[in-house]
């Protein structure tokens, strides 16, 4: 597709990471597609826990013009954690994954609705208008790299030197008309 390509930066300093994470961002009709590419050199090794949290996996939070914030993982076979942050909400996003020989990559289709959807079901998909230019969202995609314990990685979009969950060092993210 024709999405620009953005790449996660090391979360405590800013710097490019060893290993890169990518990411791409597209909408069709009423939903955020996403395209997270994660290299990895030892895909022999890819830790992957059924939990999600125990493994490598993505981590996207996404605040709307409606709601402060979304926060869903994923993890490499596309088992999701996520809440908003209320443990009850789900997104009922599409996951698609899939693994090469260096990488593993996650394609997710988050559903948007508008106030009425939201007030009749607040639980479930992102409360929200398309992001753009005058009405953006404020969002961040990271990566937990955990090879082994000791060289656990943070990768993130907009670094926020801790925890993703930091609100106010969130990235804009505006998707532009076609």
């Amino acid at each position: 597709s024709s999405a620009k390509s953005y790449n996660l930066k090391d979360n405590k300093t800013g710097e490019t990471p060893a290993v890169e994470t990518s990411f791409k961002a597209g909408w069709d009709k009423n939903a955020l597609l996403l395209e997270i590419t994660c290299k990895e050199p030892h895909m022999d090794k890819l830790p992957v826990s059924p939990q999600v949290h125990g493994g490598d996996y993505v981590a996207i939070s996404l605040e709307t013009t409606k709601h402060s914030y979304y926060h869903i993982e994923v993890n490499p076979d596309g088992a999701i954690v996520e809440g908003m942050p209320a443990s009850k909400w789900k997104s009922l996003a599409d996951v698609k994954t899939e693994r090469g020989a260096d990488f593993w990559r996650l394609r997710l289709s988050i559903p948007v609705v508008g106030d009425e959807d939201a007030a009749a079901d607040p639980n479930h998909k992102v409360h929200g208008d398309k992001p753009t230019a005058k009405n953006p969202w404020y969002f961040n995609v990271g990566r937990y790299r955990k090879l082994d314990e000791k060289n656990a990685e943070l990768q993130a979009f907009s670094p926020t030197k801790r925890t993703l969950h930091q609100p106010k060092m969130f990235g804009r993210l505006e998707i532009n008309a076609h």
